[in-house]
C-alpha cells in the first residue's frame, strides 16, 4: 500500500499486521510515490517517484536492491511502473515522454521506447509478455513489440488516458479518459469496438471474459460497463471522494476500488 505521499507500507492480510514501511521522507529532494508494482513471484516492489527515480525494494524485509537514478533512466517526473507477466523485466514510463523496459534482477536497461509527444500515464503489458501498451496525456496510446521493437498508434482520446489496461487475451485495451468518455478498442484492428460517454475516469479493469469493464473517476463512483451492448450495467456509489485505482477478482465475482477518501471498497457484480 502506498500513500501517493512518502512512505510505502506492507501488511500481512490474515492479521491486517503491519510487516515493514519504507520511508522516503528523509530525502532531501520531492520524492513522492506517483506508482507501485509488486512482482509476479512477490519478491520484488518496483516504485516510481517523483523525484525522477525508479526503487526497487525487497518484500521480506523493505531494504532498496537498487535504484535508477535519473542519468541512467528518466530526466522528468516518473509516473507508472509494471513488472512484465513472468517478472523478468519490469517497465517505467515519465513526463519526459519516454517508455523504458529494464532486467528486474539486474536492473539494466534492455529497451528504450521514444515515440510519445506528451508525458506517458500508463503501461499496461500482454499477457505473454511480447508487447506493451502506454498512454499518453494527449490521447495517444502506443503499442510496443518488445522483441521486435515498433509501435502502433491509436487515437484514443482528447484528455488522458489515465490508465489503458489490456484484456487477459490480449485483443482489447480501455482508454479511461478525463474527456467523459470511455473506449475500447480491437488491437487486432486497431478500431474501436465500444464507446461509453458522459463520465471521466481515472482507472479501469477487464473482466476475464472481456464482457465487462469496471471504471472509476472523479465522482467517486464505481461503473460496471457493457463493452458487447455499449451500456452501463450498474453505477455503485460509496467512495466520498475520486477513485484512483480498480481491480476485477474473477474468483470471487468482485471489483476492488481505491479512493483518495482512503478506504478501498469491495463490489459485488452481475455476470
Amino acid at each position: 500500500m502506498a500513500t501517493w505521499g512518502f512512505v510505502l507500507y506492507w501488511y500481512e492480510l490474515a492479521s491486517a499486521k503491519l510487516v515493514w514501511q519504507y520511508d522516503l521522507t528523509k530525502n532531501e529532494e520531492y520524492s513522492a510515490m506517483n506508482s507501485v508494482d509488486i512482482s509476479p513471484d512477490n519478491q520484488s516492489i518496483a516504485l516510481a517517484t517523483k523525484d525522477n527515480r525508479v526503487r526497487v525494494i525487497n518484500t521480506t524485509d523493505g531494504t532498496l536492491r537498487y535504484q535508477i537514478d535519473p542519468w541512467k533512466g528518466h530526466s522528468k517526473w516518473v509516473n507508472t511502473v509494471q513488472f512484465s507477466p513472468d517478472g523478468r523485466r519490469f517497465a517505467s514510463a515519465a513526463d519526459d515522454m519516454y517508455v523504458m523496459v529494464w532486467n528486474t534482477e539486474t536492473g539494466v536497461r534492455e529497451n528504450l521506447f521514444k515515440g510519445h509527444v506528451a508525458p506517458v500515464n500508463s503501461l499496461r503489458w500482454s499477457t505473454d509478455g511480447k508487447t506493451l501498451t502506454s498512454a499518453a496525456r494527449d490521447g495517444e496510446v502506443k503499442v510496443w513489440s518488445i522483441e521486435n521493437p515498433g509501435e502502433a498508434v491509436i487515437d484514443a482520446c482528447l484528455n488522458g488516458p489515465w490508465y489503458a489496461p489490456v484484456s487477459k487475451n490480449k485483443s482489447l485495451m480501455a482508454a479511461a479518459c478525463s474527456d467523459k468518455q470511455l473506449t475500447v478498442w480491437d488491437l487486432r484492428t486497431r478500431k474501436q469496438a465500444a464507446s461509453f460517454s458522459g463520465f471521466a475516469s481515472n482507472c479501469a479493469a477487464f473482466s476475464d471474459d472481456e464482457r465487462f469493464v469496471a471504471t472509476g473517476g472523479h465522482d467517486a463512483k464505481v461503473r460496471w460497463l457493457d463493452v458487447e451492448t455499449q451500456q452501463v450495467v450498474a453505477t455503485m456509489a460509496g467512495h466520498t471522494n475520486s477513485i484512483y485505482g480498480i481491480a476485477y477478482c474473477p474468483q470471487q465475482k468482485l471489483i476492488a476500488s481505491a479512493s483518495a477518501d482512503q478506504t478501498v471498497r469491495l463490489w459485488g457484480v452481475r455476470r
